[in-house]
């Protein structure tokens, strides 16, 4: 799901740099960063309404504290509204781990039916309600299993494709390093490890001219950056 792939871009190991605005309910990130994670390019300037309703959803999975909720919770509020608003026929079930259960249990619409007999015409015309309201439910449950599968499997292929990249500069950093002259052996090998560390400074440095890598690696030993 979008919703996964732009959570691990904010919370995950391999995704330093990005933060979450709340105001504009956007991600944001240095351009340094958007310029090495070429992969997140979709999510820039992208607003995303209901991100932090979706945390709260998934509470004991991707949110912490007194504000998460269990799905029985958010499945309740939604049954409430259901009623209050005079609809019929479903009713949303927010559990489960793997794709199919994403969707029979997270995404899934159980029908119910409401029996209140006045006429037999009126009955024949709720009965062919339900069957169409049926029909409709069970094709919006196939294309979701699709949707959830997909959306699973892009998340997928980001994340390693993210990972590899953030591996192969680590590899190569000490190379990139020792292009610059003026630094001895052992700031060369102290930059290696913190800057192999964090992986926004990561980002910065590839993205930086050789000059500029050179004054840049010199400020950031002493903290000034």
């Amino acid at each position: 799901m979008q919703f996964r792939t732009l959570h691990d871009m904010l919370t995950g190991p391999n995704c330093g740099g990005f933060k979450w605005d709340p105001q504009r309910k956007i991600v944001t990130a240095e351009k340094a960063v958007w310029d090495a994670y070429i992969q997140a390019a979709n999510f820039k300037n992208k607003a995303f309404l209901y991100y932090e309703d979706l945390c709260t959803i998934y509470g004991k999975d991707h949110a912490t504290g007194r504000n998460a909720v269990a799905p029985a919770d958010v499945v309740e509020k939604i049954e409430r509204t259901r009623v209050n608003n005079g609809t019929e026929g479903k009713n949303l079930n927010l559990n489960g781990e793997d794709v199919r259960d994403d969707v029979d249990d997270n995404m899934a619409f159980s029908h119910t039916r409401q029996m209140h007999p006045k006429t037999s015409n009126s009955s024949s015309r709720k009965r062919g309600r339900d069957e169409d309201s049926e029909d409709s439910v069970e094709s919006l449950k196939e294309l979701a299993i699709l949707i959830v599968r997909e959306m699973k499997e892009s998340s997928s292929r980001l994340s390693q494709a993210i990972g590899q990249e953030i591996n192969d500069k680590q590899v190569g950093l000490n190379g990139e390093l020792k292009k610059i002259t003026s630094l001895t052996t052992v700031e060369r090998l102290k930059a290696t490890r913190l800057i192999a560390r964090d992986n926004a400074a990561l980002n910065v440095f590839y993205s930086l001219s050789d000059e500029d890598r050179k004054v840049w690696v010199k400020l950031f030993l002493s903290g000034e950056i």
